[in-house]
């Protein structure tokens, strides 16, 4: 291990992708030399099938709960917006150009592959419906403490977020 946080996350939603991710790196031909080198020549290409889990939910760092016992209240502030909190993604699918033997990919290159693989996952996921998906699924689980706590006796509030209405339930669907 090199490193442990303490975290605070809840996830509400998971999305499935599977994405194409193309690399093609031609050559300038600096010099004289590149153009007659055949290995200097010739483009490397590559096509990568990655499949990918996205999880969106709430980063809960932030998140401030106040007791006041003496009006039996909880208040819940900085509750935050719903964002992507990981990508898990694997490549399923690897295919060189037939030409790339003699120009290998490099580290670089792999490395280039993988932050693309996860950059397109993560523009596909942050253009789908996954954040509002996660976003109305956040609200029930805010609905749910508002229950579990007026059920106590208590009263709930939550200060600085305008998408939760403040309503009181007498029954939880």
């Amino acid at each position: 291990i090199n490193k442990i946080e303490e975290v605070c996350k809840l996830v509400t939603v998971e999305g499935f992708f599977s994405e194409v991710v193309e690399y093609k790196d031609e050559s300038d031909f600096s010099s004289y030399m590149d153009y007659l080198l055949i290995k200097n020549y010739l483009p490397v290409r590559a096509t990568l099938k990655v499949n990918a889990t996205v999880m969106v939910g709430y980063d809960m760092g932030s998140i401030k709960i106040e007791a006041i016992e003496e009006d039996n209240t909880i208040i819940i502030s900085n509750l935050p917006d719903p964002k992507v909190l990981s990508i898990d993604h694997e490549v399923v699918y690897f295919e060189k150009d037939e030409w790339t033997f003699l120009n290998e990919l490099t580290e670089a290159d792999y490395i280039y592959l993988n932050r693309e693989a996860e950059a397109q996952i993560r523009k596909a996921a942050e253009q789908s419906d996954l954040i509002e998906l996660a976003s109305t699924n956040g609200n029930k689980m805010v609905d749910m403490m508002r229950f579990i706590t007026e059920a106590s006796g208590w009263s709930f509030e939550i200060i600085g977020m305008d998408s939760i209405p403040q309503k009181n339930f007498n029954t939880f669907e």
